[in-house]
């Protein structure tokens, strides 16, 4: 990970942290919570914030609600967001940034 270090960034993930992510000109958020009007679940979503964006009807790229954060961040983890490829697959491509202005 450019910027960062990947077992950090998967440890926030898991605590549900607000995320950018920098990959091929497009900038992704990620964050997650804790639901209050479901108090047994949890909230996570990614959508893209500057480039490009696809055609996602509510603004998602992706969402999802578990019974954990860490539910919810295995699940993100397994998703082909990022141009059709898996967090995991671009790990070495993919950069960290501060905010959405990098």
């Amino acid at each position: 990970m450019i910027n960062g270090n990947y077992t950090e960034f998967l440890d926030n993930l898991d605590y549900g942290e607000e995320m950018y992510l920098k990959y091929k000109g497009r900038i992704y958020f990620v964050e997650g919570w804790h639901e209050s009007e479901e108090p047994n679940k949890y909230f996570m979503c990614c959508f893209i914030v500057k480039g490009p964006a696809n055609d996602e009807k509510d603004g998602y790229l992706w969402k999802t609600y578990k019974d954990s954060l860490h539910e919810c961040a295995r699940e993100f983890l397994e998703q082909p967001i990022f141009e059709g490829k898996k967090l995991p697959e671009i790990e070495q491509e993919i950069e960290w940034v501060d905010d959405e202005m990098r």
